[in-house]
């Protein structure tokens, strides 16, 4: 079931349109909305309907909306503990706690726990091996391999542009067979285009 959420401008001008006595219908036809939703937005709040205090109203509701999590004040004060102090793996604590690993890890990137990767013992190594590559993009491996790519494409184009200065000298462009293997001279930049398309 879904919930239509409706901006300020929208309570304020339902709040002024009941103020002037005007019937649901009139209200949904003029925002655009069904007259369920004017109806719900109406009966939402106890008491005359105010635009100030239905965004009251919808900050609080947002605000406790979401999945609650398992984490208490003395669990933290734990992993902390025995992440920091101790240098347990963070596999360990949980095996003593009884959750998941990777829930401490979210609990990590979240900033839940006063705890960073390159504090554990491992530095976080066993996280990568353990996750999931489907669907995701890991920034520094992507990274350093796309740098090795542009080196490579750099060394390419040079050398390519090397070889079509000197098809550009080369006057006679005959073909020459050497040991049954025949070398055809084509127009550098057709070359060039050719290297350019196999390299994309």
């Amino acid at each position: 079931m879904s919930t239509t959420i409706l901006s300020f401008s929208a309570w304020i001008v339902i709040e002024t349109l009941i103020t002037e006595k005007r019937s649901l219908q009139y209200i949904a036809d003029f925002l655009g909305f069904s007259k369920t939703t004017i109806f719900n937005e109406v009966h939402r709040l106890n008491g005359p309907y105010n635009a100030k205090q239905a965004e009251r109203h919808h900050q609080r509701r947002m605000k406790n909306r979401g999945t609650k999590t398992i984490l208490t004040t003395n669990m933290k004060q734990f992993i902390e503990k025995k992440a920091k102090v101790n240098k347990w793996p963070l596999e360990e604590i949980a095996h003593v706690i009884g959750i998941a690993y990777k829930t401490i890890y979210n609990w990590i990137d979240q900033g839940l726990l006063e705890v960073k990767v390159t504090d554990l013992p491992d530095r976080g190594i066993r996280r990568r091996r353990a996750r999931e590559r489907r669907g995701t993009f890991s920034h520094g491996r992507s990274q350093l391999k796309s740098d090795r790519q542009k080196l490579r494409r750099g060394k390419l184009l040079a050398i390519l542009k090397q070889i079509r200065s000197y098809l550009v000298n080369v006057k006679d462009k005959p073909s020459v067979a050497l040991s049954n293997v025949k070398v055809v001279y084509i127009s550098s930049s057709d070359f060039t285009d050719k290297i350019k398309q196999f390299l994309t």
